[in-house]
């Protein structure tokens, strides 16, 4: 029978080339979890306090994003008490910007127009279309 391929397997030699194949998989995955272990730093856990109610998400993020939206702006226009205790109060914005521009206009120093609005403006006024400068 010479010159045929021999067709059985040496089964002593199979069985162990796999158990050292099982053993060295085994090794790394113990290695792999050992420097897992060590290494990655464990979940922060969030205080109950911190976490919302359910449900957590939005159902439609552009409508709540309107009605914070639609809250400050009510805010920002109307009038209330901050701390009635105390006297303070939230006037609307429009009208606080008003009041800060009259108080800034009131303490503006009474010296002499800021270079270029009185000699332009007395300039533009003697101004004839048609004549040279």
């Amino acid at each position: 029978m010479s010159g045929h391929e021999n067709h059985h397997l040496d089964q002593r030699a199979l069985l162990l080339t796999a158990a050292w194949s099982g053993a060295i998989l085994l090794a790394m995955l113990a290695v792999v979890y050992l420097l897992w272990r060590r290494l990655v730093p464990p979940a922060q856990t969030v205080p109950a306090s911190m976490v919302p109610p359910a449900p957590r998400l939005l159902p439609d993020p552009a409508r709540e994003r309107h009605a914070v939206e639609r809250a400050q702006i009510s805010r920002l226009e109307s009038w209330g008490w901050v701390d009635h205790a105390h006297g303070i109060a939230h006037i609307p914005i429009r009208r606080a910007m008003q009041r800060v521009a009259a108080s800034a206009s009131a303490e503006a120093p009474a010296g002499p127009a800021p270079a270029g609005t009185a000699a332009t403006a007395a300039e533009a006024a003697s101004h004839r279309p048609g004549r040279a400068r």
